[in-house]
């Protein structure tokens, strides 16, 4: 907002409670701008009748309601204003800590109201962080309808345009992407709607009267801009809306679209958009982004303190509810400043947490009879010695350059992957894996047999095949990155010591989970005999980051070279401290599918 739009909120509460937006974000603006003493209060709070969660609810004061001051006050400096801001802070505060407290077992109901409460507590904190940048505005829009103007966002973060007839996703920003009509019979768009997409350009002189262009899908599976008579619906130009869940859908969210026609998938592969799989994974993710109208976009609320833990959480939330963007918000958390990297640590244990239930049989709580300390946990971790610290750190710093230049380049480094396929369930069907093995519902192998193997028999794994414990920690390993790039952070375009710092969270994030840990073990080398990573969390990192590289090195256009072969990519397995079997199952992975 500017100091109109403050202005304006002032007078126009004083009448009927409702702040103005004339200064906030644009149409084509990618995020809302706030600046320093931006102290307005939503419209509404969290809480109220479309809030059954059973916990605090919000609202019983506050500008948004009540307007900014006292009736026939516009200045808002009524008697007890000061303490109606603080009032509304503490339900705030107490808002967060309830739902923190809950880790997981209340979710934040996906109304108006949270979104626009949500979206006012992120504003305050990017604010304070000064990383305005990283916050956006689609996830204020609420379900998709008939008639939408929306944009489309393929999984390397970037928007469908038009190239001479050819919808390509290649355009770096939301002002100047490809703009559409949302078409569908329903008012509501939800999970297997049916839906076209017209797109939104200037009156063509040359075209017949009463035509429009929609993305369409011709004999080849190339996605077009094809003409069609306005209001005529046909297959060629019809999609059906595949989500990861049944109800409305919501701006912002990531679905596959199938093609009534050819009956496949869209997808995007590096710059070029078609259809030609029937499989849901990273290549067929595509955000509908629909933008609100100014006036919906709520400003920051007032400033107040909350703990490292609790502004995780937050960001976190932003993110799931598509009011932060990814790489925005990883340019910031992998900043230099110690605050940016307590924070980083922060959010990633929240992400680990949220993440390994969905191996929560795989990994349910140690034994109590183990003890406290059963040799990897955090104590025995902490209090172990490395042999050559300067050497290890010259191994991630490098590590970490060669991982940023390949961000540089663009989609090969993960952008992320559906919720479907980062799932235990998918992982599994997309390897050629049993379901019964590594995700819910398989066996849980807990006795390593790592160190009972002779040093033939790990030879002879490298080349007949992993085994049923480094399948299963090959696929935990690959369901970790996908889940980490699809919901937590996007890595593309950080420099080499940002990466690095984001590659040592996610890493100390795993170790750190005892459960995690013991599981993964079994996949670990004797400690004599890894060679440039020995602790579990170096091994953790150098693992991550060898698995970056190939996966960059396998499904980047640009890098013409090959590097990484099968042979190639096992046998680094003993520089990272892992076993051959464990390896070859990453490797199947990510040439499977791109991560």
């Amino acid at each position: 907002g500017g100091s109109g739009g403050r202005a304006g909120g002032r007078q126009q509460g004083a009448t009927d409670g409702a702040t103005d937006q004339a200064g906030g974000a644009g149409k084509g603006s990618q995020s809302p701008r706030f600046t320093e003493g931006e102290a307005a209060f939503p419209n509404q709070g969290i809480g109220g009748d479309d809030d059954a969660t059973g916990l605090p609810p919000l609202g019983s004061g506050g500008a948004g309601e009540a307007g900014l001051g006292a009736e026939g006050d516009p200045d808002g400096i009524a008697d007890g204003g000061d303490q109606a801001a603080a009032d509304r802070s503490s339900e705030l505060q107490l808002w967060v800590r309830e739902y923190m407290q809950s880790k997981g077992e209340v979710e934040i109901p996906d109304t108006e109201q949270n979104r626009r409460t949500l979206f006012s507590l992120l504003g305050m904190l990017v604010v304070q962080h000064r990383c305005q940048d990283a916050l956006d505005v689609v996830g204020l829009s609420g379900p998709l309808r008939n008639g939408d103007f929306v944009y489309l966002r393929g999984h390397t973060g970037r928007w469908f345009s038009n190239k001479n007839g050819t919808i390509v996703c290649n355009q770096a920003d939301r002002p100047g992407a490809l703009q559409f009509v949302v078409e569908s019979k329903s008012s509501a768009i939800k999970a297997d709607s049916k839906v076209a997409f017209r797109l939104v350009e200037p009156p063509d002189p040359n075209a017949a009267g009463g035509t429009v262009r929609k993305m369409g899908v011709n004999a080849n599976n190339e996605v077009k801009a094809v003409q069609r008579r306005e209001g005529s619906k046909d297959a060629e130009t019809q999609f059906v809306v595949v989500a990861s869940r049944a109800g409305v859908v919501n701006s912002g969210t990531a679905v596959c679209l199938k093609s009534v026609s050819a009956t496949k998938l869209m997808e995007v592969d590096g710059d070029a958009v078609r259809t030609r799989s029937s499989e849901m994974g990273t290549h067929q993710r595509i955000s509908i982004e629909k933008l609100p109208a100014e006036s919906e976009v709520p400003p920051a609320c007032e400033e107040m303190d909350f703990a490292t833990d609790e502004k995780a959480w937050l960001y976190r939330r932003g993110v799931e509810f598509s009011l932060l963007d990814k790489q925005g918000l990883a340019k910031f958390l992998a900043g230099h400043k110690p605050s940016c990297k307590e924070m980083l640590k922060a959010y990633t244990k929240l992400w680990e947490a949220e993440w390994r239930l969905q191996w929560k049989e795989l990994l349910r709580p140690l034994d109590d009879d183990r003890g406290e300390d059963s040799g990897g946990s955090p104590g025995s971790r902490q209090s172990q010695s490395r042999a050559d610290d300067q050497s290890v750190d010259t191994d991630r710093t490098e590590a970490a350059a060669a991982a940023s230049a390949s961000a540089a380049t663009g989609d090969g480094v993960p952008a992320g992957a559906t919720a479907t396929s980062s799932s235990p369930a998918a992982t599994a069907s997309s390897t050629g894996t049993a379901a019964a093995g590594p995700g819910p519902g398989g066996s849980r192998q807990r006795t390593s047999s790592r160190s009972r193997m002779s040093k033939r028999d790990r030879i002879f794994t490298m080349f007949s095949g992993p085994n049923s414990e480094d399948k299963n920690n090959g696929n935990l390993f690959i369901s970790a990155l996908r889940s980490y790039f699809a919901t937590a952070l996007r890595m593309s375009q950080l420099e080499a010591d940002p990466v690095q710092r984001v590659i040592e969270a996610f890493a100390e994030a795993l170790v750190a989970d005892a459960a995690f840990l013991e599981c993964f073990s079994s996949s670990m080398l004797p400690e004599a005999e890894r060679k440039t990573y020995r602790t579990p969390e170096e091994v953790l990192f150098g693992l991550t980051y060898t698995t970056l590289m190939l996966n960059t090195d396998m499904h980047n256009k640009q890098v013409a070279q090959k590097m990484w072969d099968t042979k190639k990519f096992v046998g680094a397995g003993k520089d990272c401290g892992v076993s051959g079997g464990l390896m070859m199952q990453i490797f199947k992975n990510v040439q499977k599918e791109e991560l």
